[in-house]
């Protein structure tokens, strides 16, 4: 499970996120990447919607791998960001590492980790 201080919550910073950030697209999810005003640490939320998979295990399953991987990253992200996962069907054929090394290689491409801790 994330951290409370790094979950991202409220629909409306959803939206927002949605609306006014950059997409960087990958396999098997998009991640939007927004820029806040303030130094707080990064902020994720991740987005499983009901065309993936009817099965709430399903849904449950996939945001609880992702959040898993990304649970190690946190500390060498940059701060000041929030991220907004979007799922794609291909997700449900993917390994754990597969999705692992997808994500490493989609935070690399959207700059955020910290050049002190590489």
């Amino acid at each position: 499970m994330l951290p409370k201080e790094n979950r991202l919550s409220a629909k409306d910073n959803f939206d927002r996120i949605k609306r006014e950030g950059k997409t960087f697209q990958a396999e098997s999810f998009s991640a939007v990447l927004y820029k806040r005003e303030d130094d707080k640490p990064i902020k994720i939320g991740i987005i499983v919607s009901n065309k993936i998979s009817k099965s709430a295990v399903v849904r449950n399953r996939i945001k609880r791998i992702l959040k898993d991987i990304l649970l190690p990253n946190i500390a060498i992200l940059k701060k000041g960001f929030s991220i907004l996962f979007l799922v794609k069907r291909k997700i449900i054929l993917k390994t754990k590492d597969e999705l692992s090394l997808e994500t490493t290689m989609l935070l690399e491409k959207m700059n955020l980790k910290n050049e002190k801790n590489n």
